[in-house]
């Protein structure tokens, strides 16, 4: 089991992007029909450091642009992933770029 510290739904609403306390983003599927939601892949993020927010966006009408989310993460970091199929055609992420941020007591 895992703390969740935020989460945030894809445009559609059928999957649901959560992070939690120990630094891992998981996606599940929502099924409002049936009521169920269901883990379909998880990422570690920031090793030991909490997800403290995450932002979905699907780009509309541009080539060779696929969903993207935003991460802020507790070890100082914004985290880009791109939302992509695996092999199974599962979503999963891809880390696009990390940028450096400094605490605001620092």
């Amino acid at each position: 089991h895992y703390s969740i510290s935020t989460i945030e739904f894809d445009r559609s609403g059928t999957y649901l992007f959560v992070g939690d306390i120990q630094g891992s983003i998981h996606i599940c599927q929502f099924d409002l029909t049936l009521s169920q939601i269901k883990l379909l892949n998880s990422v570690i993020a920031s090793p030991s450091k909490m997800i403290s927010s995450i932002n979905f966006k699907a780009w509309h009408n541009t080539r060779g642009q696929s969903p993207e989310l935003l991460c802020s993460c507790r070890d100082n970091t914004l985290k880009l992933y791109s939302v992509t199929k695996d092999q199974n055609g599962l979503p999963t992420l891809s880390l696009k770029r990390s940028f450096p941020c400094k605490n605001a007591t620092e």
